[in-house]
């Protein structure tokens, strides 16, 4: 069982890269990462032509390219489903093709509205959702003819639409989704309420206490930031999130992101501290322990790697399979594989979308170690279900394969053992 026991280590020496799509790719995705909802309703009208997707237009009108090309604008409300109000800001998010992005806030009162695709929606995009961004719906450059709204075009904006759901990411809840495929560019900007389940008390938050507290030069400076990193100008937007912490060293969000972008631009060390600045400014910001993670993970600093991943798990176990994943990681390396195994078969419960195909492979390796070849061989089948694909298929088939003689040989000496 040498092979099988040989550590992950070598997988995730390149975490660094699942951040390295940020950049280059504005139409939004991921993830990470979030399991996701059930698919709740909401009014919404059919096309200007009156028609459901797919059916014949009877309109003989037709629209202008400058009307083909008008930026589509989405708006609604979130309310718990036993109508309270939300104790906190919840994150308004897209799920196209399987991949998530994070789009624009919810006010104070549950109201959101943003631009679909739209470059200056504003949002924070999370460790979770970052390695997901180059397959946005499920194209690898967006759109050829890209425009300022973000996309090219009626045919391929209304394409995009039939493949996204618009849901609600709150710690502590499991939000409903609203469907877009029948929503047509023309049609009223209100799709209704998203309704959101409450899972449990949690600690942390999606959205920093610290940016509204922000002094106003702070603020003007993070914006900036937010912009320049819009714009793929990493070292520019460094500068202005530098000088946003000058004016507030206490803005828990403009450290995560400068030490989002020091990752990206091998400012490992730089990135390290940026990062521990933003979780001492505000502890329940979830967003800079999920970066801290990818550092530690990259770095091999299995024990830091544990400990961050517990403070994330600690302030929301409901929703983060990537933080349950890179916790399995750095238990397994540590060998306290009771600890690994709980995380990766949580992970695997929360990862609906199959984010983390690695876990199949890692729970696997775990269970081959205690000889429970039958429960290892399925997950190997897993992972090659999932990642049909990967650059180590091949190595993981011959595994798979040993596994099933291991397994058949297991079956074979057992009735022996027992007549003893």
């Amino acid at each position: 069982m040498s092979r099988l026991g040989v550590r992950i280590c070598t997988c995730l020496s390149a975490a660094v890269l699942l951040l390295q799509p940020v950049f280059g790719q504005h139409a939004g995705t991921n993830g990470p990462g979030n399991g996701g909802g059930s698919v709740g309703s909401a009014d919404r009208s059919t096309g200007p032509d009156g028609n459901l997707p797919g059916q014949p237009s009877t309109r003989s009108d037709q629209h202008s390219p400058q009307e083909m090309s008008r930026p589509v604008f989405l708006s609604g409300r979130v309310v718990a489903d036993d109508g309270a109000p939300l104790d906190q800001t919840a994150v308004i998010e897209t799920v196209c093709n399987g991949f998530s992005h994070a789009e624009t806030y919810t006010d104070s009162k549950g109201r959101f509205s943003f631009e679909l695709g739209g470059r200056d929606n504003g949002a924070m995009q999370d460790a979770s959702e970052s390695h997901s961004l180059e397959p946005a719906f499920g194209l690898s450059n967006a759109f050829p003819g890209q425009n300022s709204s973000g996309y090219g075009g009626l045919n391929g904006l209304e394409r995009l639409m039939m493949n996204c759901d618009v849901q609600a990411r709150v710690p502590g809840y499991q939000s409903e989704s609203v469907s877009l495929v029948t929503h047509r560019q023309f049609d009223n900007p209100d799709i209704g309420t998203i309704l959101v389940h409450r899972l449990g008390k949690v600690e942390g938050r999606v959205v920093s206490a610290t940016t509204l507290a922000a002094p106003k030069d702070a603020r003007k400076a993070f914006e900036k930031g937010m912009e320049a990193e819009r714009r793929n100008k990493p070292d520019e937007a460094i500068k202005s999130f530098q000088k946003a912490v000058a004016a507030d060293p206490d803005f828990a969000a403009a450290w995560c992101e400068m030490g989002k972008l020091q990752i990206l631009t091998k400012q490992n060390e730089a990135a390290a501290q940026s990062l521990q600045a933003a979780i001492k400014a505000d502890p329940k910001f979830l967003h800079p322990y999920l970066f801290l993670a990818i550092l530690q993970a990259a770095g091999q600093q299995w024990k830091d790697l544990a400990a961050t991943t517990d403070q994330a798990l600690g302030l929301d176990p409901y929703d983060s399979p990537m933080a349950y994943f890179f916790n399995a990681v750095a238990n397994y390396n540590l060998q306290k594989l009771d600890a690994a195994e709980k995380s990766a078969r949580q992970e695997q419960k929360l990862d609906t979308r199959h984010h983390y195909v690695q876990t199949w492979k890692l729970l696997g390796m775990i269970l081959a170690q205690r000889r429970d070849y039958p429960g290892a061989a399925e997950q190997m089948r897993g992972y090659l279900e999932y990642a049909p694909k990967a650059a180590d298929a091949g190595r993981v088939r011959a595994q798979l394969a040993e596994l099933e003689k291991l397994q058949g040989s297991a079956s074979v000496e057992e009735p022996a053992g027992q007549q003893q």
